[in-house]
């Protein structure tokens, strides 16, 4: 036989380690729920470094001169999982070889998900060889875990964060997102279904409207790490702010000042002028903010998801930003090339994570009392500060709100509460308690957990409440804001000198772009659609046949049920603003209880199953019409974009 012949009979054992590989990396990607754009990216990386083992068999990735998870303790490990609870879920920074968090499912029997900064490492784990890591969720990226944490997220409490050795040392800056992120996720975790109910189709429906002004404005988060070290003062409407107010003019020259929609109304008054407002809210605020002295002077740091007349107000150089939501993070960053803000459903929360994203430090809190400092609700000059809180029995705080409050807010997302849960949390400075409610639970647990994270991290950001009133948040020092401004060196920047660096950075958007982003969300609105209405229709015949009893017929319509709705699940993953739009409905579909059954003969089981699939067949109409209407809006918003550029000159 010719050699020739002999080779050809003879594997190629480089190409017999590609297929092994391949098909380890196949088979592991589909053991594991692992969302779709995590498993795109990981298919995309190229394999970096090796799996080797330690001299006790602790197998490690290796890179380079790099070694991963090679430092685990598990007793270290153990001490900080050893009290985990059933409403806890353990958050892992980076996978390495897999050995923490299989320590840590061996540990407890809570959802674990590994966050890992970098698809080419887990593309060599993946290839490694077959992995037992059972129902481990491994995400890369934001999206893909805001997405994946809303299927537990009704049932959490509290994130227990671990990291594997490594990591934070190798990427930095992703290990710095992912301390923003938790916040976020637990927001998620606490924000009501009516919050959900009442405004996540307005954000969706403001946010279409609000892209147009990228042809004319530039991302605040362009300027992402800018400001390195630059003192940041982030003014709430608090009652204390009165006591306070007077030094921020100095503040400004010696940092910059981030003031809340609110809060700027009071600084109006007397006369003082941030560089920055920062303003996220879904009601109108157009009315207070017009009236600013300073509007047409300041950067306008406005959420994309608020109403489109405060967007409109004022003539200040205008950078947006977005919240990290899940129905919404991915869309928007997917156009502005930006990721959206942690925040805790309070504009204090987002002008502190602008601050965070410039590279600010220290970063300063004034006026955040979080609290009812002696029954007063807010600062003067607000126009609000005639309400009145008072401690009722019951553990009840009673809210007397004027008028303005109640023409401000309006009714259009639910009225504004006259009672809520009473709280006495420890006062700013140590000294005994002072009355807050639970609304201010959240941003208060916001700021004291990026506090307890940025620790764990090693970070050098330093935390001030200067408030000198209300709550202490746990984390931060609280100091007088005159001792604060006494210690830092003048800088002057001017709210010119932020938007210039911005506009230097980058162009606004052109016209055609933001319309092809709308006309591509408006046709996986189409793709939602069909799904939906397959989905419908499969469970109406499901329901249907139940009736019948017969067991060939039942099987085979429940099958393409099953596959229908999973199909769904994909399209709706793709186009995640039909989430947002339709979640009113869903929820008022998943509510439904259906009237008796047509045969009272139907019992057990099998009614449960018919009652099942007319619920999925409600909740597919809501889905389907949610669709219909979303895809209508986006088509009008790129509409009306491409008439306002035909009359630009």
């Amino acid at each position: 036989m010719s050699a020739a012949a002999v080779a050809q009979l003879t594997p190629d054992p480089v190409d017999a380690a590609a297929q092994r590989r391949s098909y380890f990396l196949e088979a592991n990607l589909q053991s594991l729920p692992i969302p779709p754009d995590t498993q795109a990216a990981i298919r995309a990386a190229e394999p970096r470094g090796k799996v080797e083992l330690q001299a006790d068999g602790t197998p490690y990735l290796r890179v380079g001169n790099q070694r991963f998870g090679t430092e685990l303790s598990t007793a270290d490990v153990f001490a900080q999982l050893q009290d985990v609870t059933d409403d806890n879920v353990v958050l892992i920074f980076g996978m390495a070889a897999g050995q923490l968090p299989r320590i840590a499912r061996a540990m407890c029997r809570v959802p674990i998900v590994v966050y890992d900064p970098d698809p080419a490492l887990l593309r060599t784990l993946l290839e490694y060889g077959p992995l037992d890591l059972g129902s481990l969720i491994v995400v890369h990226g934001a999206t893909d875990l805001m997405r994946v944490w809303s299927d537990f997220a009704v049932r959490v409490n509290d994130v227990r964060v671990l990291a594997t050795p490594g990591y934070h040392r190798a990427y930095p800056e992703e290990a710095a997102r992912f301390v923003e992120l938790v916040p976020s996720l637990l927001q998620r975790s606490v924000m009501s279904k009516n919050t959900l109910n009442n405004r996540a189709k307005i954000w969706v429906e403001d946010a279409i409207e609000n892209v147009a002004l990228l042809t004319e404005a530039v991302p605040f988060l362009t300027l992402r790490g800018r400001f390195r070290n630059v003192p940041a003062f982030i003014i709430g409407a608090g009652p204390s702010l009165d006591e306070n107010i007077d030094l921020l003019a100095t503040a400004a020259q010696k940092g910059i000042v981030i003031a809340t929609n609110s809060g700027a109304v009071s600084l109006g008054k007397r006369g003082l002028e941030p560089q920055v407002v920062a303003c996220l809210e879904s009601i109108d605020a157009s009315s207070k903010l017009r009236n600013l002295p300073f509007i047409d002077r300041a950067v306008r740091a406005f959420s994309l998801t608020a109403a489109p007349e405060t967007l409109r107000t004022g003539t200040g150089p205008l950078l947006p930003v977005h919240e990290l939501m899940p129905q919404l993070d991915g869309p928007l960053e997917e156009l502005t090339g930006q990721p959206g803000l942690p925040v805790s459903g309070s504009v204090s929360t987002l002008a502190f994570s602008l601050a965070r994203a410039l590279g600010c430090s220290p970063i300063v809190l004034v006026g955040q009392d979080l609290a009812f400092t002696q029954g007063r609700t807010y600062a003067s000059g607000t126009g609000y500060e005639s309400s009145k809180a008072r401690v009722g029995e019951g553990g009840v705080v009673h809210v007397d709100w004027n008028e303005e409050v109640l023409r401000v807010h309006g009714e259009a997302q639910g009225p504004a509460r006259p009672r809520e849960p009473h709280r006495r949390v420890p006062a700013w400075g140590g000294q005994g308690e002072v009355d807050s409610i639970a609304s201010f639970d959240n941003v208060r647990d916001f700021f004291q957990r990026t506090a307890e994270l940025l620790q764990k991290a090693g970070s050098a950001l330093r935390l001030i409440n200067a408030t000198q009133g209300g709550v202490h948040i746990p984390g931060f020092q609280d100091i007088p804001l005159a001792q604060v401004l006494a210690e830092l060196p003048e800088c002057s920047i001017s709210a010119a000198d932020i938007a210039a660096q911005a506009r230097a950075l980058r162009a606004p958007l052109e016209p055609a772009a933001i319309a092809a982003w709308l006309e591509r969300h408006a046709g996986s609105c189409l793709a939602v659609r069909r799904a939906a209405r397959r989905v419908r229709r499969y469970a109406l015949y499901a329901s249907h046949v139940t009736l019948s009893g017969e067991p060939q017929r039942v099987r085979a319509a429940y099958d393409r049920l099953e596959q229908a709705e999973s199909e769904i699940r994909d399209a709706v993953a793709a186009c995640p603003l039909v989430d947002a739009w339709a979640h009113r409905a869903i929820h008022a579909a998943l509510e439904w209880q259906p009237e008796p059954a047509e045969d009272v003969k139907l019992q057990g089981p099998h009614r449960q199953a018919r009652e099942a699939t007319q619920r999925s067949a409600r909740v597919a109409s809501a889905v389907e019409q949610a669709a219909r209407e979303l895809e209508r809006a986006l088509l009008e918003g790129s509409a009306r974009l491409a008439a306002g550029a035909a009359h630009r000159p």
